[in-house]
């Protein structure tokens, strides 16, 4: 069998992706983006102006955001929560099955994913409700519609500035009759092991993150990306093809060696996700893992793996 060593000489693909300068509310931008990435696994980051929602499926309307210096971080800062439900008018209303709604406060910021696009933006407290800051922005990766659809109904639920509840490892966001309730990632879903876990690749960056411009793209339809580590050895499908290399594993660090691949070739999409892959793997590596998402950062861009629970 014909195998190649992929290193540090290995040259980079981008991923295909661009950029949107409109200032368009986050439900507005997701909906776009559905309406233009419809059936595509490529994305961009898209700026939003801080508006409120005006109703589930409607574009939103810009509004003034409350000063920073006028928000607190009402108890959220350095936490992350996962949905535990969902109801609308004192009924459940449940999420697209197999997705899930995470909320992440760090750094004066909110990040949230409903199962799709990450969006993100500069959000407080004021007056016991969630309050966006400023612009906002929205990775613009295409999903099926019903998480496209999601998307929208988070990105209107944070610009609606809902009301806040926390209690002990619960928080609750309201808004009209919509109430969603999450619960600490900590409590809810324990991080994963490193090592045993069958990890699968959910999105590239390319780039520093730190850096305006980087791009998300999702893996495309039909590609299958994975990693897993047992003992010392990493085993990948990188993508198009398979192999393993050797990998030392601190507590924040990997260090990876030349990982031996098969050659095969295959489909443009799916080499542009081995290509990105192998970019990442080598040499000297950083991983966090929070509940069932690993992210690891190399110098070629940033790779982040899911496990679905219970899967």
């Amino acid at each position: 069998m014909a195998v190649e060593l992929v290193g540090a000489s290995r040259r980079r693909s981008g991923m295909r992706s661009g950029t949107s300068g409109h200032l368009v509310g986050i439900g507005a931008a997701v909906v776009a983006a559905a309406l233009a990435l419809s059936g595509c696994g490529q994305g961009a980051t898209v700026q939003s102006g801080g508006s409120a929602a005006s109703g589930s499926g409607s574009a939103s309307s810009k509004a003034p955001s409350p000063s920073e210096g006028s928000t607190t971080s009402g108890g959220l800062a350095g936490k992350e929560y996962v949905s535990t439900g969902r109801t609308k008018d004192g009924k459940p209303y449940p999420l697209v099955p197999g997705s899930t709604v995470h909320l992440t406060f760090k750094d004066g910021r909110v990040v949230a994913n409903a199962g799709c696009n990450t969006m993100s933006g500069a959000a407080g407290v004021k007056d016991g409700k969630l309050v966006l800051l400023g612009p906002t922005t929205s990775t613009m990766m295409g999903c099926e519609k019903a998480l496209m659809d999601q998307d929208a109904w988070l990105g209107q639920l944070l610009e609606s500035s809902p009301t806040v509840a926390v209690q002990g490892s619960t928080l609750t966001l309201t808004a009209g009759g919509t109430v969603l309730t999450l619960t600490d990632a900590a409590v809810a879903q324990p991080a994963l092991p490193l090592t045993g876990t069958l990890w699968n690749l959910n999105s590239i960056s390319t780039g520093d993150s730190a850096t305006p411009g980087t791009t998300v793209s999702s893996v495309p339809a039909g590609v299958t990306s994975t990693m897993r580590i047992v003992g010392g050895t990493m085993q990948v499908q990188a993508g198009c093809n398979t192999g393993s290399g050797t990998v030392a594993v601190t507590d924040t660090t990997m260090e990876i060696g030349p990982i031996a691949l098969t050659r095969k070739m295959c489909p443009q999409d799916a080499m542009t996700v081995e290509h990105a892959v192998t970019s990442v793997l080598q040499g000297t590596v950083k991983y966090s893992i929070k509940s069932s998402a690993l992210t690891v950062t190399g110098t070629g861009g940033t790779l982040t793996y899911q496990v679905k629970r219970g899967a």
